[in-house]
């Protein structure tokens, strides 16, 4: 083990391990809370709320239709979902059939898409209905043998439903006409809704998702995430900012994509290790629906990135004072530096601790992290996380962790 000397630069009450970790997974988690505390809200989407007890017994339901058309263990099931509650009962309802996650970019290209497809071996698809279209033109050149639908309505409101498929449902292109052999989400659902579905829950080291790289250092590749993994990284998270918010209460907002290991590993997981309601965003670009979010949840955490900020900033309404945005009491900046100056401009308009981090969808885990109250350098994402080792290494030589300071 390496010396560990940005321990004392720990924010009092943040342990310097969490080890041993317990050999779960979310799927436990979310199956523990929706017994204990079944009306508690999991999610929030346009406002309606899904409660642990209706997560746990759609994915349910999911898993058992999954089976029941074929999938079995350590398939690969890409989805090509917005953030939705749709797409979390899918995640959840694939791991309990014992298939692997591979959420993917519904804005992806036919070439992007059928790389990706082919990248990871996906056996069956799960798509939003307006690019289902796209997504049947790439699969006679993948592994692909079935393909699910979803539409964006089955978790609205009643009168929202209504209104999405009067005025909105065809005209933007979210009706479809499914052929033979494929299936809809929604019916998937309601038929095995109650049934004695049988499955396996998925033990730590069974393999949870593949996320795709970036890509920086050629095409993009799969990065494996374990269940387990996704459980460590969701309590280094609660634990690091533990002192400023209330755990099972205050809410988290998802707006950063689903597709993206910010949002899956470093959002959601620590939502549900932390009991957070989460509020789920479709576009992480619409910054009318983030402020209609924030008035109508008052969420305590942002998770995003530098060009999300500084859109939110130049808003109109937010440049005219229109928005209460105090409601939050941390934000974290990710995935790219951090203009000089943004950092106060947040904490000016939001009073919320704002905090640097980096880490890479190849980590899994919270690598690096600034504290929340403690030293902040400029241009720096701060100190290594609970339980992470950090060495700095160039060309010719590593540096010596009792160099850092």
């Amino acid at each position: 083990m390496l010396p560990a000397p940005w321990l004392h630069h720990y924010d009092a009450g943040v342990p310097h391990t969490l080890a041993p970790y317990p050999r779960i997974s979310l799927v436990d988690i979310v199956s523990r809370t929706a017994m204990e505390t079944p009306d508690k809200p999991a999610l929030i989407f346009k406002g309606s709320t899904m409660s642990y007890a209706l997560l746990e017994r759609h994915s349910n339901a999911f898993a058992g239709a999954l089976l029941a058309a074929g999938l079995r263990k350590g398939d690969r099931v890409a989805l090509l979902l917005p953030n939705s509650p749709q797409m979390i009962v899918a995640e959840f309802g694939i791991w309990k059939a014992g298939g692997i996650v591979v959420p993917l970019n519904p804005l992806f290209s036919e070439h992007e898409l059928t790389y990706a497809l082919n990248e990871c071996a996906a056996t069956m698809a799960i798509v939003l209905t307006p690019f289902y279209l796209k997504l049947k033109s790439v699969v006679p050149d993948t592994a692909v043998r079935r393909i699910v639908a979803v539409s964006i309505k089955d978790y609205l409101s009643p009168l929202k439903k209504v209104l999405f498929t009067f005025f909105r449902e065809k005209k933007n292109g979210h009706r479809v006409s499914l052929e033979s052999g494929e299936l809809l989400f929604s019916r998937m659902v309601q038929e095995h809704e109650g049934r004695n579905n049988r499955f396996s829950v998925p033990v730590a080291d069974d393999k949870a998702l593949f996320l795709f790289s970036g890509g920086t250092g050629g095409l993009p590749k799969c990065a494996v995430i374990t269940h387990q993994a996704m459980v460590m990284t969701g309590m280094q998270i609660c634990s690091w900012f533990g002192s400023a918010v209330e755990k099972g209460t205050d809410v988290f907002i998802l707006n950063m994509p689903l597709f993206h290991a910010y949002a899956q590993v470093g959002v959601m997981a620590t939502g549900f290790v932390g009991g957070y309601p989460m509020a789920l965003l479709v576009n992480p670009r619409d910054i009318d629906d983030f402020l209609e979010t924030v008035r109508a949840c008052k969420p305590a955490i942002l998770a995003a990135v530098p060009t999300f900020y500084k859109a939110l900033l130049a808003h109109p309404d937010v440049i005219a004072g229109k928005c209460f945005l105090r409601c939050f009491k941390v934000c974290v900046s990710s995935a790219a530096p951090l203009p000089a100056g943004l950092r106060e401009q947040i904490e000016s308009v939001t009073g919320a601790r704002f905090v640097n981090a980096y880490s890479l969808t190849e980590a899994t885990v919270a690598t690096v992290f600034e504290p929340l109250y403690g030293l902040k350098k400029p241009d720096s994402v701060g100190i290594p996380c609970i339980d992470v080792e950090v060495r700095i290494v160039d060309e010719l030589f590593f540096v010596n962790a009792h160099e850092l300071h």
